[in-house]
């Protein structure tokens, strides 16, 4: 599993995440859902530290409409409307 991790292929980290999210972000963007954290090597926290780092470094600030949110592993998420 750790040379799945360290390869280019089956893992995105923290800044990779939060580099291709800064790069696709747009006004019609209202929801980010992140999901699938690794149970004993991230946070929430950590991951929000590393977004919210990214996205000022590059001039990104979130408008009214958009939120980010990161889902629960041991909690159904809720529905979410597509509209």
């Amino acid at each position: 599993m750790k040379a799945r991790i360290q390869s280019d292929h089956g893992h995105l980290g923290n800044i990779q995440t939060s580099s291709f999210l800064a790069d696709i972000i747009n006004d019609d963007l209202d929801l980010i859902c992140l999901a699938h954290l690794s149970k004993n090597n991230n946070t929430p926290e950590k991951v929000l530290q590393t977004l919210q780092q990214t996205f000022s470094e590059r001039g990104i600030k979130l408008k009214d409409h958009q939120r980010i949110t990161i889902l629960n592993r041991n909690i159904p998420t809720g529905i979410i409307r597509l509209v």
